[in-house]
């Protein structure tokens, strides 16, 4: 119906992030609570904070359903589908991030030996012309700090590695 829908996340009565969607129908908004969800992240403040939440997609299915991809710390990944009255009809829970511990049987322990490091990647955000390959980062760092300087000592430059991978059957 070519209408405007946006989502966003704000907090609900109890103080918890939640996803919403809001469309005009007729000449009024109608929104609605799409998540039940019992965390709160607080997003205030200056400079860099730790993201907790992030929406990665909305998008048209064919068949008239609609979907919302999103990323949450304690959620993880996943997509909430809905119908045209945004009526949540089912979830999909997607694959873990690429270095997550989860996906292997011992965690994934850092190089550097300075306390606080973490291991931070990145996937490819482009596609490859060789099918069933795509590429990753994965390098080392402290948690965000909000733009505030650390206090000596810092951490050594840790290596970047770049990962070709290939999708096996």
């Amino acid at each position: 119906n070519n209408k405007a829908v946006f989502t966003y996340h704000k907090y609900d009565q109890a103080g918890n992030l939640q996803i919403y969607i809001a469309q005009v129908k007729g000449q009024k908004w109608v929104y609605k609570q799409l998540t039940d969800w019992d965390y709160r992240w607080a997003f205030s403040g200056n400079g860099s904070i730790q993201n907790e939440f992030r929406f990665r997609s909305f998008k048209k299915r064919p068949g008239g359903l609609y979907e919302i991809g999103y990323w949450h710390i304690k959620y993880g990944e996943g997509i909430i589908l809905f119908d045209e009255e945004f009526d949540p009809v089912g979830t999909v829970i997607r694959d873990l991030p690429l270095f997550s511990s989860s996906r292997f049987e011992k965690r994934i322990n850092t190089e550097g030996v300075f306390e606080g490091l973490n291991v931070v990647s990145s996937k490819d955000l482009g596609s490859s012309p060789n099918q069933g390959i795509r590429y990753a980062l994965k390098w080392e760092a402290l948690d965000r700090f909000r733009d505030r300087p650390r206090q000596k000592p810092w951490p050594k430059p840790s290596k970047l590695y770049l990962y070709k991978l290939k999708k096996t059957p």
